[in-house]
């Protein structure tokens, strides 16, 4: 199971130095952008990306897209040859394909996230359109929150519908939630207070969050 950063932050200070502090550690960061819109808090990243974009020149970043209009965010980053993939919220509009085609036609691999209290089933008939499915392990936006358990049973039952259907979970990612995420099937997750918001470094644990998963497979 891959650990991708999640990088949720209000400064370019915290932004520069968050990036900083794991790009020898991890092939991929995720880059949290939201408008105030979609949810409550705006992101620094949001707010400037193209002085953003500058500080991720070593290291390859997927978008997740707290916003209400994707399209717009995303043709504002496309050209850097770092971003691989965007993962765009089921709830952020009324009609959700063409959002997902248009990024497809962009040349980027893309994500579908789902609120905790979305259906997998509603979201089901795009699951063969997307490269990824991303479940929110807590409600949207901010850090800290403490895990929804039945993410865990949410895991279980995409890989029912579809067991090569690649899994990420973001939110209330941490060393003691990681073991049953992973258990559960979960290719990716995406930890952010976890690794940034302790005394020690966030390389540290990464490496931490690394051993436990690795012992899951011995």
């Amino acid at each position: 199971m891959q650990i991708i950063p999640s990088i949720l932050v209000t400064s370019e200070e915290d932004f520069k130095n968050q990036i900083a502090s794991i790009a020898n550690t991890v092939d991929m960061v995720q880059i949290d952008l939201a408008d105030g819109e979609f949810i409550p808090n705006t992101t620094w990243p949001y707010q400037d990306p193209e002085h953003a974009q500058k500080y991720l020149n070593e290291i390859d970043f997927e978008l997740h897209l707290m916003v209400k209009n994707p399209l717009m965010v995303i043709k504002r980053w496309n050209k850097h040859p770092r971003f691989k993939r965007a993962l765009v919220h089921y709830e952020s509009t009324d009609d959700i394909k063409p959002v997902l085609e248009e990024i497809k036609a962009l040349g980027k691999r893309v994500g579908l996230v789902l609120n905790p209290d979305t259906s997998i089933y509603d979201a089901e008939p795009y699951f063969d359109t997307v490269d990824l499915v991303m479940l929110m392990g807590v409600t949207p936006g901010f850090q800290g929150q403490k895990f929804i358990e039945k993410t865990i049973e949410r895991i279980g039952k995409i890989k029912e519908i579809n067991k090569n259907i690649f899994v990420e979970v973001d939110g209330g990612v941490s060393k003691d939630t990681i073991k049953k995420i992973s258990e559960a099937g979960a290719d990716a997750v995406c930890p952010g207070s976890a690794i940034f918001g302790n005394k020690q470094t966030p390389a540290e644990n990464i490496k931490e969050m690394q051993k436990i998963i690795k012992q899951l497979h011995i």
